[in-house]
């Protein structure tokens, strides 16, 4: 969802996000949600099973099955904190992200830790790329064309007198709980992400701002129900987790993240200096 918005983006605005920009929007309400959404549904909705000491000799069972560590995984790890650091440092190398993905795939079949076979048969990788590239450049053709420009300017219209500040709040939300009417998030960002982010652009919101915010906001709706995202169906399919139960935990959650999101976003990038 991210690696589509910055896209979409770029497309319309003619602004790249980089690393950092993302690093600096993200890290407060990461790091809040990793410490406080465990914690925070753990308490509305407790596990049957609250010890669980064998878990630590099952996993060392099946660590001893895989075996020390091999040279390949050695390298994959190395390339892949090389590829990390290369992104970061992306406003001082200025590579491209895709550049860097690109080395790093080719540092892989260099190693022997892919082979070209292995390439060839990534088949939902090759559908991904042929798709989102296609959608990527109609939402591009739009923009260029005018037909967001025409669509925020006649939505606007319908926010006069609103400050672009909450107006952001109230598309957030918006965009967090249409994901009840999608099946994925990738399905809403993009359906609704040029659309809005144009009206808010419109407003007066800083064109970061709003690209970084619409990235912060792919997360909250993710659990909302059973199909909201592309991992929720796997997790509901192992029968654990009751239909209404998932749906009334998931709405909790959902408001919980919501708010952690766009208030620590936002206080992240007016500490960084993006907002």
């Amino acid at each position: 969802g991210n690696l589509l918005i910055t896209s979409l983006g770029a497309k319309l605005f003619g602004y790249d996000i980089s690393w950092w920009e993302w690093f600096q929007a993200g890290v407060i309400p990461g790091v809040l949600c990793m410490i406080l959404m465990p914690w925070f549904i753990y308490k509305i909705y407790p596990p049957e099973i609250k010890e669980t000491p064998q878990a630590a000799v099952m996993a060392q069972k099946e660590l001893d099955i895989l075996g020390p560590i091999t040279k390949a995984e050695i390298s994959v790890a190395i390339i892949f904190v090389l590829c990390i650091l290369l992104w970061s440092t992306a406003i001082w190398t200025k590579l491209h992200p895709t550049v860097v993905a690109m080395m790093g795939v080719l540092a892989c079949v260099v190693t022997g830790s892919l082979t070209w076979e292995d390439i060839l048969g990534e088949r939902t990788g090759w559908d991904i790329l042929i798709w989102m590239g296609t959608l990527v450049g109609m939402a591009g053709l739009l923009g260029k064309l005018g037909v967001v420009a025409v669509f925020a300017d006649f939505v606007s219209q319908h926010l006069v007198g609103i400050d672009w500040f909450w107006a952001s709040f109230i598309i957030s939300a918006t965009f967090v709980y249409s994901q009840y009417f999608f099946a994925s998030g990738t399905a809403r960002i993009t359906a609704l992400f040029s659309a809005f982010a144009a009206i808010l652009v419109a407003m007066g919101a800083p064109i970061p701002f709003t690209i970084l915010l619409f990235g912060l906001m792919n997360s909250p709706g993710c659990t909302l129900t059973h199909y909201s995202s592309g991992v929720t169906p796997i997790f509901f399919g192992a029968g654990y987790v009751p239909q209404g139960t998932w749906w009334r935990v998931g709405l909790t959650i959902s408001v919980v993240s919501f708010l952690i999101h766009f208030w620590g976003g936002t206080l992240g990038m007016w500490l960084f200096g993006i907002l």
